[in-house]
């Protein structure tokens, strides 16, 4: 459970009435811990989490706003990461595009705020 089982593996749900074998769920959290496993897990939360708080760091030294951009980058990465919970959003493309573009325009906005 430490590393994970891999993507691609069944996973096999047993019950009074029937059993069912799934490859894909809707619970991304749930899955990331079954493919990825705890370290996968505590690496998607702390990329998750260090764009927060050098998210919020950057805020205190900007104008109103870039500072109000930034925060709306937060929320928006908030809200990426509830869907994701019933969801797999943060699993396809369209919401790694994302985290892409929250990582770099964090980290341009924390690079300026530190110039300045």
């Amino acid at each position: 459970m430490l590393f994970g089982k891999g993507f691609g593996v069944r996973i096999l749900f047993i019950n009074e009435i029937a059993t069912r074998e799934m490859v894909k769920f809707e619970l991304f959290w749930l899955e990331l811990l079954v493919n990825m496993g705890i370290l996968g897990f505590i690496s998607y939360v702390y990329i998750i989490l260090k764009n927060l708080f050098v998210g919020l760091k950057s805020c205190r030294k900007l104008n109103l706003r870039e500072a109000t951009h930034v925060k709306s980058i937060i929320i928006g990465l908030l809200m990426l990461c509830i869907i994701s919970s019933v969801n797999p959003f943060l699993n396809n493309p369209i919401g790694l595009g994302y985290l892409v573009i929250v990582m770099t325009s964090i980290n341009a906005f924390y690079k300026k705020s530190i110039a300045s």
